[in-house]
């Protein structure tokens, strides 16, 4: 198909203007550089940045489409910016602009490139540890209700892009060789996205979401991995591992240099939040940790060059270039022998 869109922002553009002085261009930190001769701080086009050609291009039968696409602008980006806005003009916000907010914040945490390498990282270390559980479960049932028995949730949101196959291992007394396949890794995330903006957003939007502000006239950078899913116990002390319905879990997105929104789960407080000079400065340092590729200031900031130096390899920035080059094509080599190993024989 030609007509889908294929140019997917990770960041929305309107996120980014947010940071412009001219609703065209941003100041940008590239933390991968191939050469010293690039300049640290860039002036880049808006609409060049935090974006990747087919990241969310999907594959049905035989031909890729837009689905998601469409999906995530509509239901999620239009409604969410709308409500946003709405907190940047301070104006009087009703529930469902902040479950607009919520809905947004949940989406953006989870539809960058670093959530994708980290979501799969922790799928794989967690697969065998799935799949023991359910062969567990298995030799307890009789064939009759495991035909009968819908597919565990944890697994169930992939469908038929899943397969696990059984191969008895010749001499082992029983044993057998498990393995489960998916039909590609964008497939798979693309999948837990849809189910976790739909069938599980409520836990998401039931929190109680406020504003934060910064001390005196600092300023919050904005990254290509904006959302801070933070557990915070003291300075020093924290990781961004927090989970959706985990009581004191911070989730934290700037929504423009002065502004941020957040929710703390379990908290009721409302109104704006300040934080002190000290908080300001572990703020905006986590925001700096957190970013894989870009950050984006309204102006070229030495303490973040200071903070988080770039890394100069023209090697490993090939190689990255080269892999998202080869991204789509890679996908759809997966899908399409993950495909027909599920088609049976002629005649059979």
């Amino acid at each position: 198909m030609s007509n889908i869109t294929r140019e997917s922002h990770y960041v929305p553009q309107a996120t980014l203007r947010h940071w412009s002085e001219d609703g065209v261009n941003v100041w940008a930190y590239r933390l991968l550089a191939p050469s010293e001769n690039v300049d640290p701080w860039q002036l880049c086009a808006i609409k060049g940045l935090t974006k990747q050609r087919d990241l969310y291009t999907t594959f049905e039968g035989d031909r890729e489409g837009d689905d998601f696409e469409k999906f995530i602008t509509r239901e999620i980006e239009e409604p969410g910016q709308a409500a946003i806005e709405k907190v940047l003009g301070n104006f009087k916000m009703e529930p469902a602009d902040w479950r607009a907010v919520a809905k947004f914040v949940a989406a953006q945490q989870m539809r960058t490139p670093l959530f994708f390498v980290e979501w799969v990282r922790r799928i794989n270390e967690e697969m065998p540890k799935t799949l023991e559980s359910i062969l567990s479960e298995l030799e307890q049932k009789s064939a009759a209700q495991i035909a009968t028995e819908a597919q565990p949730d944890d697994l169930n949101f992939l469908r038929e892009k899943l397969k696990i196959t059984f191969d008895p291992v010749p001499g082992g007394d029983g044993l057998a060789l498990v393995q489960a396949q998916v039909s590609s890794s964008r497939t798979a995330w693309l999948r837990f996205m849809r189910r976790m903006l739909t069938d599980r957003i409520e836990l998401f939007c039931s929190h109680r979401w406020r504003v934060m502000k910064l001390a005196g006239d600092a300023e919050w950078p904005l990254t290509d991995n904006p959302v801070l899913a933070l557990n915070y116990v003291r300075p020093g002390e924290y990781d961004f591992g927090a989970g959706w319905g985990k009581h004191n879990a911070n989730f934290i997105m700037p929504i423009s240099p002065s502004l941020a929104i957040f929710t703390q789960v379990g908290s009721r407080e409302t109104g704006p939040w300040h934080a002190s000079p000290e908080q300001t400065r572990e703020l905006q340092g986590f925001a700096v940790e957190r970013a894989l590729r870009w950050i984006i200031a309204r102006k070229p900031d030495p303490q973040i060059v200071a903070t988080r130096p770039r890394t100069v390899d023209a090697g490993t920035y090939k190689t990255e270039q080269e892999a998202w080059r080869t991204w789509n094509d890679m996908h759809l080599e997966s899908e399409a022998e993950f495909n027909a190993s599920r088609t049976p024989p002629p005649g059979v």
